[in-house]
């Protein structure tokens, strides 16, 4: 709710700040808000792409990667809550 407050007020600032800012941005300001935008990005592929999501983990795990014996035997998450979801 508070991301869509703040990308709503920075639409209005758009629209109706033409004309208002006539000074350019400062670098810093720029810098600091690209590094918060791309970790941002970078924060929301990496947790909602469920595939990436559990290659990082399994890779970082212990080193070794999950034979694959074992991976076809644990279902994903998704495919668990649309079992469970069947069952109820």
């Amino acid at each position: 709710m508070c991301l869509a407050v703040i990308q709503t007020e920075t639409l209005l600032c758009i629209k109706w700040g033409k004309g208002h800012f006539v000074k350019p941005w400062p670098n810093e300001v720029l810098i600091g808000w690209a590094v918060l935008l791309s970790l941002w990005a970078l924060f929301t592929i990496v947790r909602f792409t469920p595939s990436l999501w559990n290659r990082i983990k399994r890779s970082t795990s212990n080193g070794t990667p999950v034979p694959s014996s074992i991976q076809s035997q644990v279902p994903s998450p998704l495919v668990a809550r649309a079992a469970d979801k069947k069952a109820n």
